[in-house]
């Protein structure tokens, strides 16, 4: 019937080949970012326009629409890019300001954040101890981080609001805002990173490091991956429990 068909060995290496080509192309792409050298990628002197701040891109550093959206995905950004009165596409970056030295630090703070995020994102997103450490903390939290987190990757790739959580888990909407708040922000949880994103008001689902997370969490505490529970492993402290029951 004409073709021959390829042997799945061949197809699976293959498969495998593109994967780490694409992992690797991630990283290298994040690093980039997370480097004050090399990114923004060449801004030019700040100029009034109308009742903002332009910074345009240079000439010379310009770069397609489509690849600074590829750069942002990759980081759990829409674009473009808006943060703090801050627009950030591929014509450079609009403050929403006419005072020149509050857009010069608004910008730099953008900036930034973005950095910070690429930064942690090539840090941790391939490394696989780092992943298990956050599996860990999760794991361990039975009725804070566990029960939310598992809700949220069981919808992926649906998003899922705050309010069906509490209800799912039989917690307190309150808490469940309060824990969803964190791992979002990433700052005062035991992870300290990110791993879900916002996807309408009071809706969220997993980000790049949070689908990563899942899968490895799969691997070693699910029956899909090892099949076998980890023996009891010590609390983190500040940990949180919100549960009614």
């Amino acid at each position: 019937m004409g073709g021959s068909e390829e042997d799945p060995a061949t197809i699976e290496r293959e498969i495998v080949i593109l994967s780490n080509k694409e992992a690797e192309l991630k990283k290298r792409i994040l690093t980039s970012v997370a480097d004050e050298s090399k990114f923004p990628f060449g801004i030019g002197e700040p100029v009034r326009q109308d009742s903002h701040t332009v910074f345009a891109m240079r000439e010379n550093f310009r770069i397609e629409a489509g690849a600074l959206r590829t750069i942002l995905d990759l980081i759990d950004i829409d674009y473009p890019g808006k943060s703090n009165n801050v627009i950030i596409d591929a014509s450079g970056i609009t403050v929403e300001t006419e005072d020149m030295s509050d857009a010069v630090n608004k910008a730099a703070e953008a900036l930034e954040k973005i950095r910070n995020m690429a930064r942690i994102l090539s840090e941790t997103l391939f490394d696989e101890n780092k992943l298990k450490e956050l599996c860990e903390i999760i794991h361990s939290s039975e009725k804070s981080y566990r029960p939310i987190v598992e809700e949220i990757a069981n919808h992926y790739p649906n998003p899922i609001s705050t309010r069906e959580i509490a209800n799912n888990q039989n917690m307190k909407i309150e808490a469940v805002a309060s824990i969803v708040s964190m791992l979002i922000q990433g700052k005062n949880w035991s992870g300290k990173c990110s791993i879900l994103k916002r996807k309408g008001e009071g809706v969220i689902t997993l980000n790049s490091l949070g689908i990563a997370l899942w899968g490895q969490y799969k691997k070693q505490f699910t029956a899909q991956g090892i099949a076998k529970e980890q023996s009891p492993i010590e609390k983190p402290k500040g940990l949180l429990n919100f549960s009614e029951g």
